[in-house]
């Protein structure tokens, strides 16, 4: 459900990503459509009323900025 896939994208931005970018200039993730509309959601802080505003493809592309503390959303 919705509340599960929030919560592994959260663990996502907030404990894996700090982790590979402590060891890698750059990071590449290919997930589902449905993990990308989680990502994008939460990084424009939007509410889960929201989730499917932005369809995103399996593999779609998405470019975020993380400077140690924030991810920030920078092309989609």
């Amino acid at each position: 459900d919705f509340a599960q896939l929030d919560e592994r994208c959260r663990l996502l931005l907030e404990e894996r990503l700090p982790q590979w970018a402590g060891t890698s200039r750059c990071v590449l993730l290919c997930t589902h459509g449905a993990l990308t509309c989680a990502v994008i959601r939460r990084v424009t802080a939007r509410p889960l009323s929201d989730f499917w505003m932005e369809r995103r493809g399996n593999c779609s592309r998405v470019v975020l900025d993380w400077d140690g503390g924030t991810v920030r959303l920078i092309d989609k």
